[in-house]
C-alpha cells in the first residue's frame, strides 16, 4: 500500500505523484482529471474523487490507465481476472458494455451492464477481507448486481448465506511456466515440439516481425500493410472455423476491434509479433503484464492451413515473455480446436488449454443474489 503521495494541480486536473520506485529512483505520475472542486488533502486514494457507487461511474477511458495500474500493481495473478489493456482498448465497447469506474468504501469499483444486469468485478485496492465485505454490503442494499470474476479466495470470505456462489465456466485462468512454454523441452511437451518443428522445416524461410521494436516497421507503408493482413488473418481463422452467421457478425466486430487495438498498441503497452511466410501473416499474438512476474497473453491467431504455426507462435511469445524477465505466463484464448498430432479438431477448451500443461488453473466465482 502506498503509504504518501502527493496532488499537483495543473489547470482543472491533478497529477498524483507517488513515491519513487524503490528499485528504479522513478516517480509514477498519474493524470486523474480531477475538478478544483475536490481537495487534494481530503484523497486517501486516487480514485476517491470518483462517484460513489449507486451514482453512475466515470466511463473508462485512456486517462484512467494510470489509476487502473495503481490499483492492480498489488493484486497479483490470483487477485484479478482482466489486465488494464483488456478495459482500456478497443475490446471495451464489445465484451465490458457500459464500463465504467466508481468508488466505495476505498475501493476501486469497475461496473458495466449486461442483460439488464449491473456486473461488478472484484472491488481493488482493498484486502480481500474487505472486498468481501464490500460485496456482502453492497447485495444486501441492492437488486439488479452481479459479482463476477471474484477470487475464491475472496468468496470464501463472503458471509452472506442467501447468496448464490457459481463458479463461472467462462472465466478459467490458466498459468504455464514461462521458461517450460519457451523451451517446449522433455516428454511432455513432444507434440507441441514436433509441430513447431515441422513448422520450421516446412517454411525455412519464415520471419517473425516484433510489433513494437523491428526496424521493418519504421517503413509506414510496410507497417500499415502488415497491420492490415493481421486483422485480415482473425476473418480468414473465422472462415476456416465455418462460422456460423452469428459467429460472423461477432467476428466482424473482434476485427475492427483489433484494428483499434493496433492503432493504439504502444499506448496499451501491449507486446507481440507476428510470423510470416512468403509475405503472408500466418499467425500472430499479443499480450501485457499482468502482474510483477506474469505476462499476460491477451490475443492469439494462427492460420490453420500452416501446421505448426499456432505452436510456433506461442513459443515465440513466451520467449519474448522470459527475456523480459516474466516467469509465469496466463493465456486467455487457447483455441479451443487446435490442430493435434493427427491434425484433428477434436479438443475441448480445456483440453487444449490442459495439453499445455499449466501450473496453476484458477476457477473465478460468480455471485449474485
Amino acid at each position: 500500500m502506498v503509504a504518501k503521495f502527493g496532488i499537483v494541480m495543473v489547470g482543472l486536473s491533478a497529477v498524483l505523484v507517488l513515491p519513487a520506485n524503490a528499485m528504479t529512483g522513478e516517480k509514477c505520475r498519474v493524470v486523474l482529471g480531477l475538478s478544483t472542486q475536490h481537495s487534494p488533502s481530503a484523497l486517501r486514494h486516487p480514485w476517491d474523487a470518483l462517484p460513489t457507487f449507486p451514482a453512475a461511474g466515470e466511463p473508462i477511458r485512456a486517462n484512467h490507465k494510470g489509476i487502473l495500474t495503481h490499483a492492480l500493481e498489488n493484486e497479483g495473478d490470483t487477485g484479478w481476472i482482466y489486465n488494464v489493456p483488456d478495459l482500456l482498448g478497443s475490446y471495451v465497447a464489445e465484451y465490458f458494455p457500459g464500463a465504467a469506474v466508481c468508488q466505495y468504501e476505498g475501493a476501486l469499483l469497475l461496473t458495466y451492464r449486461d442483460k439488464g444486469k449491473t456486473i461488478i468485478l472484484k472491488p481493488l485496492g482493498v484486502s480481500d477481507a474487505k472486498a468481501a465485505q464490500i460485496i456482502d454490503s453492497i447485495m444486501g442494499k441492492h437488486s439488479g448486481i452481479v459479482f463476477d470474476g471474484i477470487p475464491p479466495k475472496v468468496s470464501n470470505l463472503v458471509s452472506e448465506p442467501s447468496l448464490k456462489k457459481t463458479v463461472d465456466p467462462t472465466n478459467v485462468t490458466y498459468l504455464y511456466d514461462a521458461k517450460e512454454q519457451a523451451e517446449l523441452a522433455g516428454g511432455k511437451f513432444k507434440s507441441k515440439r514436433r509441430l513447431v518443428n515441422k513448422f520450421e522445416a516446412t517454411y525455412p524461410r519464415y520471419k517473425v516481425y516484433d510489433l513494437r521494436s523491428s526496424p521493418e516497421l519504421l517503413d509506414p507503408t510496410f507497417k500499415k500493410q502488415l497491420m492490415v493482413q493481421i486483422v485480415e488473418l482473425t476473418k480468414r481463422w473465422a472462415e476456416q472455423k465455418e462460422a456460423t452467421v452469428k459467429d460472423k457478425g461477432h467476428v466482424a466486430a473482434e476485427a475492427e476491434a483489433l484494428q483499434g487495438t493496433l492503432d493504439q498498441f504502444e499506448a496499451l503497452g501491449l507486446e507481440g509479433s507476428a510470423v510470416v511466410v512468403d509475405g503472408k501473416v500466418v499467425a500472430f499474438a499479443y499480450g501485457a503484464k499482468k502482474s510483477k512476474d506474469t505476462f499476460a497473453s491477451l490475443y492469439e491467431k494462427a492460420d490453420r492451413n500452416y501446421d505448426g504455426a499456432y505452436q510456433k507462435m506461442s513459443k515465440i511469445l513466451a520467449e519474448k515473455a522470459l527475456q523480459k524477465g516474466f516467469t509465469k505466463l496466463d493465456y486467455q484464448s487457447i483455441p479451443p480446436d487446435e490442430t493435434s498430432e493427427q491434425g484433428t479438431t477434436t479438443n475441448t477448451l480445456r483440453d487444449t488449454k490442459m495439453s499445455w500443461r499449466p501450473i496453476t488453473v484458477l476457477d473465478w466465482v460468480k455471485i449474485e443474489k
